[in-house]
């Protein structure tokens, strides 16, 4: 298992127990330097795992606008982070709460 912390997420009330859609979360992992994005919930919940230094790339941004997080690539990008602590300082500095998952 690896610890992730959550950078964003959504989430919208659903009329079935086991969405597909919602809700919807980016986290990241400072050990391995990737993104985990899962969407759902129950039997619905499905994801996938993306290297950091990819997060820029286009083919993501409707996922980071979904979640009003377009600017986890740019952070991620221009911080030169030198232990876990110093990027859970960034995020108090962003009003990001500290919500730690692991998967």
């Amino acid at each position: 298992m690896k610890d992730y912390y959550i950078l964003a997420k959504v989430d919208f009330p659903s009329d079935t127990p086991h969405s597909s859609d919602w809700p919807k979360i980016i986290a990241y992992s400072y050990e391995y330097k990737s993104l985990l994005f899962l969407a759902g919930k129950g039997h619905g919940v499905s994801g996938f795992e993306l290297p950091a230094s990819e997060a820029g790339d286009p083919d993501w941004t409707t996922l980071f606008l979904e979640l009003n997080a377009t600017w986890i690539p740019d952070f991620l990008k221009n911080s030169n982070f030198s232990c876990l602590d110093d990027f859970l300082k960034s995020l108090k500095k962003l009003n990001i709460p500290i919500e730690k998952m692991q998967a």
